[in-house]
């Protein structure tokens, strides 16, 4: 089953309703798929992402090409990517439980920001959360 999120105007989210919970030890790196899609009927350009903490990155995905890392600090100031209208990327979004600590355990909660040329919402989040085991 699929849930659809709507980011803005013009950019949709497309994934499995559970996708981006996770349960997982400190050792065990998560990475999650999430389809950016471009529905409307202009060019959008996807300027930036960054993270909510230096535990997560993303990495868009676009006809096997990586765009650089982003995180939470220091991203590449001269990256963007035109998405058509109907084109869609993926985001590559990796979660590192083992940055905290041993005892970093429990539910966390972390985000990726997205940011666009849309004239109504250039700025949104996709959110994930998951649940970090000894």
């Amino acid at each position: 089953m699929k849930k659809i999120i709507m980011l803005s105007l013009s950019l949709f989210i497309l994934l499995p309703i559970d996708d981006l919970r996770a349960e997982t030890t400190i050792e065990q790196l998560v990475k999650k798929i999430v389809k950016l899609e471009n529905i409307g009927k202009k060019d959008l350009e996807l300027k930036s992402l960054s993270t909510s903490c230096m535990c997560t990155t993303v990495v868009v995905i676009n006809k096997g090409k990586r765009s650089p890392e982003f995180g939470m600090h220091d991203n590449p100031k001269d990256w963007s990517k035109i998405l058509k209208a109907g084109d869609f990327v993926r985001l590559e979004i990796a979660f590192d439980p083992g940055a905290h600590g041993p005892d970093a355990v429990g539910e966390v909660r972390r985000t990726v920001n997205v940011y666009s040329s849309d004239p109504i919402d250039s700025e949104r989040e996709v959110k994930f959360r998951a649940n970090v085991i000894k």
